[in-house]
């Protein structure tokens, strides 16, 4: 029993529980049915992860976040199931509390909700469907809860208030003003991002009126405007902090012309507000500052942190430390700019504006508002020019009315007509990529054409290229199909009797050449059957005068077929000949390859190519080529060598462009053809007319000299005198060049060139003319008063206010800017006076800061207009001992980095090696006492006028002209000559001037630097004294040189090139010798010989490395910046400055450096 007891203590619970239930039912012998699984049978849920999983899985990804892992955390995020709208909702909380926690890198936020937005987009929640926005054109997402709708109304902001996928009616959403919806088609941001801006903008216009949705149309109208006691309420501190907040993170996209209206009424109200004495200081000083960064263009005073990889973080931090600053507190904003238009005076001119009451637009029926699109096409042309986005250009013109398309066209010629070439380029690009979209029809372009070909005589008086502009733009758009050929001869009609109709035609053909090829050009010509005569002026319209004209342009090749055209296969065949005796110099040879080429006519065609071949070949090459042709000239029939020759000649300037000493390679063929009697002088004289002066005197000089090496002199002379031909005018300059003097230093230099260049009253010639053309520029005015020589002056611009010695004041002060544009436009008056241009010589120091500062703006615009004309600087480098102001290291910094940048040569004189020269040569010619090597001491006896006529002496003996000894011609200083045989790198273009002259006679009207530098009567001796004077260090090299020989009588040039070789030390691998000048004047009659030799050398670098290792010390130390901070300049500017000019130090440093 005990035991019995026991068991059933032990299951006495179950038992109890058993007694009560109901009796098992009975038992059935039936067959039992299988159980069948039911669909609405009941199933647990199995969640496999919690919210508070997903929760804790969300905020570890987001502490982990960074620029990185940007790609592997948005990878993450996107990869959680979010299974309903509270799973969704949160994790958008925890995204914006993060965002709010850090705002410096709420960048990264923004970039991953972007993100996930395009995930969502991309792959949709079951629980939300897709809602179409009427007003906004954009797609939503509305939840399928309508509680929850209801809920989240105040975030979705009323447009996701639909129960179905329906589009949403505009009667049930809420009416935005116009200024609002142009705001947000302007702002490119997610839809989540555009709009929570677009609320808080409504909610602080409207403060805290929320308009109904209504059946009646006035109803919707009333809601659209503010009440008055609206703008007058005070709307809540945390509404002006949010708005403050969104204005400094996006306020600089608001504030642009689309968006005028509604940005000055915030603007307006927000002064109003900063002045309110009822608000807290905290709001006041917030809404002062947002209106400061607005009148600074929305920059602020201090650098936003934001997020940056560690490449990036250390990058930085590298570039500090070699500036000396520190990474946490130095890393400072540049200067910020000034809006012209301050907010305050926004305030003040539209103080009304937020009384003003919109008008209903059911108030005014029949009359639609009318808005001026030119700011709008004018922000759409400058989107372009900086983004080259055609895309985006095509949505914003495809927003444009129709009507507005004609004004596209018309203002983007404007700009590719009045614009730079990167301008103009981009204007037709857009153009051309509108009209093949048909976003802009041909009916438009070509109404737009008309209105500019119209005024385009007018044009021509401002902008004298107009007919090159216009050509580039039109056979951009007849290459892409918008008209073609016979059209344009309908619109240039009214230009055919001022000539610019041709002129117009000859561009346009060549752009088309470029873009479709000849042969296509030729095709399109004889398809539509163009009349040349119609482009001429009516009294040229005969066939003789068309077939001058298009000789006179090369065009012949397009309108009428050459029965002399060479074959292709003889030109390949005869090249192969010829550099096949390269090789093998078999003549025989040669004889069997033009026996081959007996059934082609290849006489015309080896002349031609032997030309072209000598310009391209290697000097050691050039004796064979002449071989060749010696012995195959007596087998070229006469009639076939003039018109090889002659056809040759008439394109030399074109080949002198791109191979400057052309005309001297080519000589010995003339003379070899002259020498064998199969040429006469005056053939070659009738051939050469048209031939610029310059390269006509280089071409026969180069003749008489080989004439000379086979012959004696004496004979080639009695030969040229016996022909009865001149090849040359009258012995006087042509003028190729400009001098532009700038500042003090420049102008006081160039007055003493003046004064050298003045021609001396003699029996011969009467007046006291100059040969140069200068254009004074100045800031004060005496010393540019000071000079006089009217024949010499072209223009004179000067102010009253200076530049205080500061680079930036004289590059960035708009005084310059405006200055800048004087300069140029008598610049380029005195271009079209010129004979032949063919570059500028600026005159200018490093060190002030109008030669400085302002020397760089010319340099600079000088360069952008006349891209291919020369630039060879004269500048003055400061005192490296004591020096006139604490910002010439800086001044030098810049000017040297323009230098590099824009010139094709500087002339560097160094003030301290100048005024040493001036106390030497005053101490040897007044037989004083021992020179003080001391500058300081030799400086007592120099005075400004001593160390200037110095300078202007050295530089007279290459810069003036040059009279030829043969042909008694005389021609400008050839800039391309001496930029090929001195500067042969880009890169190193620093060239030392110095002259030695031999003075006949001792008298007041020689100029002081010629008496400095009196030497001996020999040609040797003066080479000697030159070549002493340059330095003698084992670390100096040349890169090449350029000896000038003016007024000795029956010269050999080779010894000077000898000694110049010897005593100048050249890099060891392969330059050409120096170049030699003989001039048979010399530059007055004081002076009766004189010897100048220029070197490209190493010796820059000390002075550049001392000036660099100054400014570099100054900026460290955060000397001076804000003078230069103050126009603009920032520490970028600086640090660029200083890679550019080192630079040209270990340019210089690697000539000696083994390879």
């Amino acid at each position: 029993m005990k035991g019995e007891f026991t068991m059933s203590g032990r299951g006495g619970q179950k038992g109890k529980s058993l007694r009560h239930q109901p009796p098992p039912p009975p038992l059935s012998d039936e067959p039992v049915v299988p159980y069948v699984k039911s669909e609405t049978r009941w199933v647990p849920s199995k969640e496999k992860e919690k919210p508070k999983d997903i929760q804790h899985q969300v905020k570890t990804l987001l502490n982990k976040l960074t620029r990185d892992q940007f790609e592997k955390i948005t990878a993450d995020l996107s990869a959680i199931p979010l299974k309903s709208l509270d799973m969704l909702s949160t994790v958008i909380a925890m995204i914006m509390d993060k965002a709010l926690d850090e705002p410096n890198f709420a960048e990264v936020y923004a970039d991953l909700c972007a993100r996930l937005h395009q995930h969502i987009v991309a792959h949709p929640l079951p629980f939300l469907h897709a809602a179409y926005h009427v007003s906004d054109q954009g797609l939503y997402y509305a939840a399928v809860n309508v509680n929850d709708l209801k809920e989240n109304e105040p975030l979705l902001g009323g447009f996701a208030t639909g129960t179905s996928c329906e589009p949403h009616n505009t009667s049930t959403t809420v009416y935005w003003l116009a200024e609002e919806l142009a705001m947000k088609n302007a702002v490119k941001l997610t839809s989540f991002k555009r709009l929570l801006i677009t609320r808080c903008q409504h909610k602080f216009d409207n403060s805290d009126a929320k308009p109904k949705p209504s059946d009646d149309a006035d109803d919707h109208a009333a809601a659209r405007v503010p009440r008055r006691d609206m703008m007058y309420s005070m709307p809540d501190e945390e509404d002006l902090e949010a708005l403050c907040k969104m204005l400094a993170t996006v306020g600089k996209k608001f504030d642009h012309m689309g968006n005028k209206t509604a940005m000055t009424m915030i603007v307006v109200r927000m002064v109003e507000l900063s002045d309110t004495p009822s608000l807290p200081s905290r709001i006041r000083f917030l809404l002062k500052d947002v209106l400061e960064m607005r009148d600074y263009q929305w920059v602020p005073r201090r650098k936003e942190l934001q997020q940056k990889t560690l490449v990036e973080v250390r990058r930085e931090a590298e570039k500090l430390q070699k500036l000396g600053k520190n990474a946490q507190h130095d890393d400072l904003q540049g200067k910020r700019h000034r809006a012209a238009h301050s907010s305050l005076d926004l305030a003040k001119e539209n103080s009304m504006l937020l009384l003003r009451q919109i008008p209903a637009v059911s108030s005014i029926p029949g009359k639609a508002a009318v808005v001026d699109p030119t700011n709008r096409i004018k922000s759409i042309l400058q989107e372009y020019q900086s983004l080259r986005d055609i895309d985006e250009t095509r949505q914003c013109v495809a927003e444009l009315p129709r009507e507005n398309h004609l004004q596209v066209v018309e203002q983007a010629l404007s700009v590719a007509v009045e614009g730079k070439e990167k301008e103009r380029e981009a204007a037709v690009d857009m153009l051309v990529g509108l009209y093949e979209t048909l976003h802009l029809g041909a009916t438009e372009i070509q109404s737009g054409v008309l209105s500019t070909l119209e005024f385009l005589d007018d044009l021509r008086i401002d902008i004298p290229m107009v007919h090159e502009y216009c050509g580039y733009i039109l056979g951009r758009l007849i290459v892409a199909g918008c008209f073609g050929l016979s059209w344009l001869q309908l619109g240039v009609a009214h230009l055919a009797e001022s000539g610019l109709a041709g002129k117009v035609l000859v561009e346009v053909l060549s752009v088309m050449d470029d873009e479709l090829g000849f042969d296509s050009v030729v095709a399109m010509l004889a398809r539509e059957e163009l009349n040349v005569a119609g482009f001429l002026p009516p009294d040229q319209q005969s066939p003789d005068d068309v077939t001058a004209f298009l000789k006179l342009y090369d065009l012949t090749s397009y309108f009428y077929d050459d029965d002399d055209e060479e074959d292709e296969e003889v030109k390949e065949a005869l090249h192969s000949m010829v550099q096949e005796f390269f090789v093998v110099q078999d003549l025989n040879e040669v004889d069997a390859c033009l026996q081959d080429l007996d059934a082609h006519p290849w006489a015309v065609s080896l002349v031609k190519a032997v030309l072209n071949i000598l310009c391209e070949c290697k000097q050691v090459q050039r004796p064979l080529v002449l071989a060749l042709l010696r012995h195959v000239l007596p087998n070229v029939p006469q009639t076939d060598l003039d018109a090889g020759l002659a056809w040759w000649l008439n394109q030399l300037d074109d080949v002198v462009i791109d191979v400057p000493q052309a005309a001297v390679y080519v000589s010995p063929v003339l003379a070899l053809a002259l020498h064998e009697r199969a040429l006469t002088w005056p053939w070659l004289a009738s051939a050469v007319e048209n031939v610029q002066e310059s390269t006509k005197v280089q071409l026969v000089e180069g003749i008489c000299n080989t004439l000379d090496s086979w012959n004696d002199r004496d004979h080639t002379r009695q030969v040229i005198q016996e022909s009865g031909v001149s090849l040359c005018g009258p012995p006087s300059a042509r003028n190729m060049s400009v001098f532009v003097n700038v500042g003090q230093c420049g102008n006081q230099v160039g007055g003493a060139l003046i004064a050298l260049a003045k021609e001396p009253k003699g029996k011969e010639r009467k007046s006291n003319k100059s040969h140069m053309r200068c254009i004074l520029v100045d800031t004060e005015p005496k010393v540019v008063r000071s000079i006089r020589a009217p024949s010499s002056i072209s223009a004179v611009h000067m102010e009253q206010s200076g530049r205080g010695n500061n680079w930036a004041m004289g590059y960035a002060r708009s005084k310059s800017v405006v200055l800048g544009e004087h300069v140029m436009e008598s610049l380029r008056r005195e271009i079209e006076a010129t004979d032949c241009y063919r570059g500028a010589v600026l005159l200018h120091s490093l060190a002030g800061g109008t030669g400085s500062g302002l020397g760089s703006r010319l340099l600079e615009n000088i360069r952008d207009t006349y891209p291919k004309a020369y630039i060879v600087s004269g500048c003055i480098a400061p005192s490296l001992c004591g020096g006139d102001t604490p910002l010439q290291n800086y001044n030098a910094l810049f000017t040297l980095r323009h230098l590099q940048e824009y010139a094709d040569a500087v002339l560097l004189k160094d003030n301290d090696d100048v005024m040493r020269s001036v106390s030497h040569w005053t101490s040897i010619s007044t037989s004083s006492s021992t020179i003080s090597s001391s500058t300081s001491q030799s400086s007592e006896k120099v005075s400004l006028g001593e160390m200037n006529a110095l300078v202007a002496a050295d530089w007279a003996g290459l810069l003036f002209p040059i009279t030829s000894p043969k042909t008694k011609l005389c021609v400008d200083f050839d800039m391309g000559g001496f930029v090929s045989h001195v500067c042969p790198l880009p890169q190193a273009k620093f060239v030392d001037v110095r002259s030695a002259y031999f003075v006949s006679q001792q008298s007041s009207k020689v100029p002081y630097a010629q008496r400095l530098l009196a030497g001996h009567h020999d040609s040797h001796a003066l080479t000697r004294q030159v070549v002493a004077s340059f330095p003698r260090t084992s670390a100096y090299s040349s890169l090449g040189q350029v000896v000038v020989a003016r007024g000795f009588k029956d010269l050999a040039l080779g010894p000077l090139v000898d000694i110049v070789r010897k005593g100048i030390p050249r890099v060891d691998w392969g330059i050409p010798l120096p170049h030699a000048i003989e001039s048979a004047s010399a530059l007055d009659g004081a002076s009766s010989s004189s010897i100048t030799v220029c070197s490209n050398g190493t010796n820059v670098v000390p002075t550049v490395e001392t000036l660099l290792a100054r400014a570099r010390h100054q900026f460290q130390a955060r000397a001076y910046l804000h003078w230069f901070a103050k126009y603009g300049i920032d520490c970028d500017d600086f640090t660029d400055s200083f890679e550019r000019t080192q630079a040209i130090v270990d340019e210089y440093n690697a000539l000696n450096a083994p390879e």
